[in-house]
């Protein structure tokens, strides 16, 4: 059965929920997170039975949650004068002894490892767990920030049409669409793209390697940027699938079950036996009201086979949005 693996985020905003549940039944991902925190976060979204969450060594992560905590409190003290990073470093800095912002990024995405060493090896997989938390942070506070401004934005528009009589029904004052604008033009995976992508596969390959996964897998992000980088490395694309409109089941649609079933399959026969789809996928029209776009790539070259280690000349990524 194939395998969906969502990447190379560790924050799942609202819509990725949405559209991942609405054209996958198990989808892996990595929170970046305890057990603990991954339930807490969920609890007010409903089901999520539709994520399979890998989770970190719990000793390896305990060590990159306490790096992270020290340096986001050096950070905040340092906004504004210049304190030592050692006050706050429980033990000696491994990563630069540069009181700056940009050596402390550097020191955490830099990757220089000595595969004979043990101890190295180690200090790369906490790197990588640190800028994967960092991003997770970064990722939930952008989300927050575009959240408040729509919702300002709302706010405002209704207190136009209080003075002028606007229609907030059309689709200039509607509050899905506004709400919609600001999720595509926030695409997270803009903000270092190939560090996210090199930090999520490295832990992967280090923590739970993609040959323990049933086959075939599909690798599947939300980002336009993240995919125009991998296809821009690519030496060679094979282009599967494409379709901007497609009409998915959601969560209480009666069709969902057969759908996720007939989709799931469809995908992976093209995955399998790399060949196009010239006909598309039929749909059932059930008036459901969202439709996804999305794109099936088969990718290929030396950059790609060096990001996704293990997995073969060829991979395939999937791009999906609302």
């Amino acid at each position: 059965m194939m395998q969906p693996i969502f990447f190379p985020f560790t924050h799942l905003r609202a819509n990725d929920i949405k559209i991942l549940s609405s054209l996958f039944r198990s989808t892996v991902f990595f929170p970046a997170a305890t057990p603990e925190e991954f339930k807490e976060s969920f609890k007010h979204i409903g089901e999520i039975d539709f994520l399979s969450p890998v989770y970190a060594d719990n000793e390896g992560f305990k060590k990159a949650l306490q790096k992270v905590k020290e340096y986001r409190a050096w950070g905040e003290l340092n906004q504004d004068s210049k304190v030592s990073l050692k006050t706050f470093l429980q033990e000696t800095p491994y990563l630069t002894d540069n009181d700056g912002v940009s050596h402390i990024r550097a020191g955490i995405t830099q990757n220089k490892t000595k595969p004979d060493s043990v101890e190295v090896e180690e200090i790369s997989l906490t790197k990588n767990l640190m800028f994967l938390r960092l991003a997770k942070i970064y990722d939930e506070e952008n989300e927050n920030l575009y959240n408040q401004f729509c919702q300002v934005e709302q706010n405002e528009l209704k207190l136009f049409s209080d003075i002028k009589g606007f229609d907030l029904d059309t689709d200039d004052y509607d509050e899905k669409n506004i709400q919609n604008k600001q999720i595509k033009t926030n695409d997270l995976g803009s903000y270092m793209t190939s560090q996210r992508i090199s930090s999520w596969v490295d832990f992967f390959n280090k923590n739970k390697p993609f040959n323990s996964f049933d086959l075939p897998l599909l690798f599947v992000t939300t980002s336009t940027a993240v995919m125009e980088y991998l296809m821009s490395n690519a030496t060679n694309i094979i282009k599967l699938l494409d379709n901007d409109n497609l009409k998915v089941h959601e969560q209480k649609c009666g069709n969902k079950e057969q759908w996720l079933n007939t989709f799931n399959e469809f995908v992976e026969h093209l995955v399998i036996s790399r060949e196009q789809a010239l006909d598309g996928f039929i749909e059932r029209d059930d008036n459901c009201a969202l439709e996804v776009k999305i794109k099936l790539y088969l990718l290929q070259g030396d950059v790609i086979s060096s990001f996704f280690k293990g997995i073969g000349k060829t991979v395939p990524v999937c791009f999906i949005s609302v």
